[in-house]
């Protein structure tokens, strides 16, 4: 049951509702790393393109700049997320960087269910969470529920 910020990687072995895993690893290389392998079913979140607006001058609204409120909405209807979704998210940094922030934007439009992995996916592999390579495509809903 995902019910905290934070979630333990043998917890997700037995979540047994509507979850949405999110590899929300950054770096240069973080897509090629996930389509090498990554915890099986998970959505890919790039810090860049999905979790960062892209501004013309950096000047005006920093380095990464949130998206609007109606395009999070869409994206995150884009991977499945809608209010009855478990959401638990890891990136290879323990959960301190991307993963930290796809959390908080999550929670920030109401979504309660949502959890970074505590110790990202060195955790996930050394509980046990069966990964796979490629890429997986997200059963799409409509946008989430925000105003």
């Amino acid at each position: 049951m995902i019910s905290g910020p934070i979630v333990a990687a043998q917890e997700l072995l037995s979540v047994d509702t509507h979850l949405i895993i999110i590899d929300a690893r950054a770096g240069l290389h973080a897509d090629q790393a996930y389509l090498a392998s990554h915890v099986q079913g998970a959505i890919r979140a790039d810090l860049e393109r999905d979790l960062t607006a892209l501004a013309d001058d950096p000047i005006r609204g920093g380095r990464h700049p949130l998206p609007s409120l109606r395009s999070w909405c869409e994206r995150l209807g884009s991977w499945g997320i809608d209010p009855s979704a478990a959401v638990a998210i890891y990136d290879d940094a323990g959960g301190g960087m991307a993963a930290a922030r796809a959390w908080w934007m999550i929670q920030a439009v109401g979504h309660e269910r949502v959890a970074v992995v505590d110790g990202g996916l060195d955790a996930l592999v050394r509980a046990g969470v069966p990964t796979e390579s490629g890429s997986v495509l997200p059963r799409a809903c409509g946008p989430y529920p925000c105003s």
